[in-house]
This record gives C-alpha cells, structure tokens and sequence, in this order.
C-alpha cells in the first residue's frame, strides 16, 4: 500500500499572487546583519523573481510557484502559499509535479520543502522521493535536493535506510471520481487533512518520543571567543544562550541557517553536521 498524500491546492488552479511565496523580512540573514549579504533564494530562483533591494521582494507575475526560495531559505523567513495535504493510507512518495508524476506529494520541485519536513513525514512511515527528473529539471535544484538526502541521513543514523529510499518513478495511483472533485474543490478542508506551516522544527519535535537520540546539527567553539554576545542576539531562533561569558547552544531551537558563523566578529564558531 501507498500513502497518497496530495495537495489540494494544485499550482494550476492557483492565481499568480496566490502562488507567489510571502517574505517575512525581519527574519530575513539580510535584516539580521548587514556585514554579508545573502544572495541564496535570488540564486536558486530559476525565474528570476526575487530581487533585493532594502528588502526582499518577490514578483508574482514572474513566480512560477515553485518554492524552491522557501525551501532553500536558511532562515526560513520565506513561507510557502497556503496548502494542505490529505493523508489516505501506509508509504508516502513525494514527486515533483514537473516531472509528470501522478502519485504521492505532487509538489513543484522535491527541494521545494526543508529536510525537517521530510523528517517529521518519514517518523510516522517509511517515505520515498522521486528524484527520476532531477538531472533534466530547469529548475537546476539537483545540488539542494542532494543536501536534502544528506541532512535526513545526518540526522536520522543508521536508522535512514528504514526510513528514506529513493526512486527514479513513482507508482501510479488510482482515485474516485469524487477523490479528485474532492481535491480540487478546495472547500473546507476535512477533518483527516494536515496544515502544511512554517513551523516544520515544531512538527517534528512533536513526533519525537526522544529527541536526544538523534543527530541534530550543532556547533562549537575554539578558543577566540570574548563573549561579545553578538550570537545570542542574532540567533532568530533562540538557540543560543550567554552562560559565563561562553555561548551554549540548543541543536533542539537551531536550524542550522549559520547566521552566527558568519556574524561572530572573531570567528569562533565552527559548524558540525551537515
């Protein structure tokens, strides 16, 4: 069996402005600090739709819908149009809709999603991602859907293979008449559909029965630090806390975004994991 899980809000039936993903600039790296300018969603946007200028902006008439910004976006301050996905039975796929699949997730790009999300999926059932249009695809997302595989594997241990498998296609999937009407419909959403939010690090710790028992990417010290303190106010996620003059880190609140890497004045902090 296969756990059909689709979006209800298909690309084709979504307005432009609706499709356009929403920026939240005060979370933006580029609001946080103005030192080194974060050029990730302009770089990944195969479209050219997001320029920065003071801010971050996106051009709905330019968009395509793709969310491959959000997925990408190492503050999560891009968040995707509003979507939700309906769970129906036991192995979920996730396939991107430009390649032509017709099962699982049909989401724009498989990189379109952070690698939490991916996470708190495959923790309820095994998953697996077709990757069979990555080499060919415009959208160029081959190197970030590959951090994805790398990040899940990184975090899970030896547990991944249980967990994640790739595939090059996906399995067919059949639907009633009313299934599809259903889907397409976009009324009410019923009481079996899930919310598809930004909070992806929160929908995960609450699958978790132990969150200690897993690889979450950390950080440590070397001895340059001075305990400026500039760390602890940049973190958008409150991950790191003053203790003594030295910062002590949550690897449970961080996203890994490398925001206080890279604004540490004396470079102190070195990144682990993926």
């Amino acid at each position: 069996m296969v756990h059909k899980f689709i979006f209800t809000a298909a690309l084709k039936n979504v307005s432009k402005t609706k499709r356009a993903p929403s920026v939240n600039f005060a979370q933006c790296f580029n609001h946080k600090q103005r030192r080194l300018e974060c050029k990730v969603c302009r770089d990944i946007c195969p479209k050219n739709a997001i320029t920065y200028d003071k801010q971050i902006r996106v051009d709905s008439e330019l968009c395509n819908g793709c969310h491959l910004c959000h997925g990408s976006c190492p503050l999560r301050c891009i968040s995707p149009s509003r979507a939700f996905i309906k769970h129906y039975d036991d192995t979920l796929q996730v396939c991107c809709k430009h390649g032509g699949a017709h099962a699982g997730i049909g989401v724009p790009c498989v990189a379109s999603l952070p690698w939490d999300f991916y996470a708190t999926l495959s923790h309820r059932s095994p998953i697996a991602i077709i990757t069979g249009h990555c080499d060919t695809c415009a959208f160029g997302a081959r190197e970030h859907v590959e951090l994805i595989f790398a990040q899940l594997q990184s975090f899970f241990g030896d547990s991944y293979i249980n967990k994640i498998s790739r595939q090059t296609k996906s399995d067919d999937a059949e639907y009633s008449r009313r299934e599809i009407l259903g889907i397409f419909a976009r009324k009410a959403k019923p009481p079996a559909d899930v919310a598809i939010s930004e909070t992806y690090r929160d929908l995960l710790l609450g699958e978790l029965d132990d969150p200690s028992a897993y690889n979450w990417p950390t950080f440590h010290i070397n001895g340059s630090c001075v305990g400026c303190g500039v760390c602890e106010k940049l973190c958008p996620h409150e991950a790191i806390k003053m203790n003594g003059g030295k910062p002590s880190h949550n690897p449970l609140n961080c996203i890994n975004c490398g925001l206080c890497k890279s604004a540490c004045p004396k470079k102190s902090i070195l990144l682990n994991g993926v």
